[in-house]
């Protein structure tokens, strides 16, 4: 990418996170309200398609702070930002091979999957765990900055064993909840907060308020 694109990224990577958070509070909002068997059926097929893209989107707006993490870590921002570009792609990889094991019935990639998908929560546990430590050295944002980081990063380690429990069949929905739940408040925190120190604001936006 050139500084133009991560000029982009940067600029955009508030509205990403914030998304990501907004997404991942839906994914777990039927545990904590009733709804009717429809409704739950509605948010199962929305869940599917919220998951991945909530990951990916999360993956590009933690990646959207190397521009200004860069300026006084350029190589702990490098080597953040090359985890995280593979934990996206082996990401991208494992749920393609998901979709095609259930389509073809190809049972063969079962533990290939279970590979990429471990692959890709080390790559991002190492990511963001690379990102803290070079955000604890900027002087651009606060410490709260690599504290929200590192949540990220407990949240990974705490979900490893729960992780393999449903790879395995078994679920415990309240903890997985409580998790995410958690982990949309430090997407929503880091979101406004980067806003807030870049002093990024969306004429788009306003615009479209205005007009409505």
């Amino acid at each position: 990418m050139n500084s133009r694109q991560w000029e982009k990224l940067e600029h955009w990577s508030p509205v990403l996170l914030c998304i990501t958070g907004g997404f991942l509070v839906l994914i777990v909002l039927p545990t904590f309200i009733e709804f009717k068997p429809a409704a739950l059926d509605l948010f199962g097929s929305i869940s599917k398609f919220l998951i991945p893209v909530s990951t990916v989107l999360g993956i590009a707006g933690v990646a959207g702070l190397y521009p200004k993490l860069s300026k006084q870590a350029p190589q702990l921002s490098w080597v953040g930002t090359i985890f995280l570009v593979v934990a996206g792609i082996v990401f991208v990889a494992s749920y393609a091979g998901d979709y095609l094991v259930k389509t073809t019935q190809n049972q063969s990639l079962i533990p290939l999957l279970s590979y990429t998908l471990y692959t890709s929560v080390a790559t991002r546990f190492a990511g963001h765990l690379v990102y803290s430590i070079a955000a604890f050295r900027s002087d651009h944002y606060p410490n709260t900055l690599g504290y929200l980081l590192l949540i990220l990063v407990a949240l990974t380690v705490v979900g490893i064993p729960f992780m393999i429990l449903q790879l395995q069949g078994s679920t415990i929905k309240w903890i997985f909840a409580a998790g995410t739940i958690i982990e949309a408040l430090a997407y929503l925190a880091l979101g406004y907060l980067i806003k807030e120190y870049n002093h990024i604001t969306y004429p788009q936006f306003a615009a479209f308020w205005s007009t409505n």
